[in-house]
């Protein structure tokens, strides 16, 4: 089980390096969040003033451990964000954007959770590449562009717009909340059935304002699960995933 150590665990050492991270951290954020193409900076200005608060070493040797390098036989698309150019780069993608072949499972993961600001970014080639979630947290536009007719979406950082949480809880989860829906409403118009999985007020409640929080997380399982399985019984789900149950076997 992860401590908050092993997720908080600063890089810096001392209050010179902690200043040049702070700068370095704070250019990286400010590019993530303002996506315009500008010109690269030089090596040496990142290497004076590198980026990441935090180190994701524990997260990183689980992943090596866990997962292969290689990437499966099935589709898997993973998101991260360049910050030079403010591009998503969908790894594992067989597309001009396609870089996973190159890239190891592991890494690319990492790349996908470098918080920015927070952790440190990951270089590949010319890019520097953040969380893919500065830009979406679901990328539910990947599978409306891939064709799929059913589309399951699970968004733990969103909420469910019927059982609300309390009004600090929707303004901390209101971006996330409402880039879901947009990307769900542009799924439906294009045809596509569309299953939302978004915790409820109870659960937003149990997750609290920490995202990154690492106790107490049986409890939120819990009720994830319960929450689900009510889900599953709906008219709705039933009769969704009864139809794709009948395409898949047709």
């Amino acid at each position: 089980m992860e401590t908050r150590r092993d997720v908080w665990d600063p890089i810096y050492r001392g209050p010179f390096e902690f200043g040049r991270r702070v700068l370095g951290s704070s250019y990286v954020l400010s590019r993530s969040l303002v996506r315009i193409p500008t010109p690269r900076i030089p090596l040496l200005l990142e290497r004076m003033f590198p980026a990441g608060m935090f180190s994701m070493q524990e997260g990183r040797r689980r992943l090596r451990q866990e997962l292969s390098e290689d990437w499966p036989r099935r589709h898997l698309w993973l998101c991260a964000v360049d910050v030079g150019t403010g591009r998503r780069i969908v790894l594992g993608r067989d597309d001009r954007d396609r870089i996973g072949p190159r890239m190891s499972l592991p890494d690319a993961v990492v790349a996908s959770c470098a918080i920015p600001g927070v952790y440190r970014p990951v270089r590949f080639g010319r890019m520097t590449l953040v969380d893919g979630g500065v830009r979406s947290t679901s990328n539910m536009d990947l599978a409306v562009e891939a064709g799929c007719r059913y589309i399951i979406a699970v968004a733990p950082m969103a909420f469910d717009t019927v059982n609300r949480p309390h009004l600090a809880h929707q303004l901390v989860r209101r971006w996330p909340a409402r880039s879901l829906a947009g990307e769900a409403a542009l799924a439906r118009r294009k045809g596509s059935s569309v299953l939302l999985f978004r915790p409820c007020g109870h659960e937003v409640r149990l997750h609290g304002m920490d995202l990154m929080r690492t106790d107490g997380l049986d409890e939120v399982a819990n009720a994830a699960y319960e929450s689900a399985a009510r889900l599953l019984g709906t008219e709705r789900f039933v009769q969704t995933l009864s139809a794709l149950q009948g395409s898949a076997a047709a």
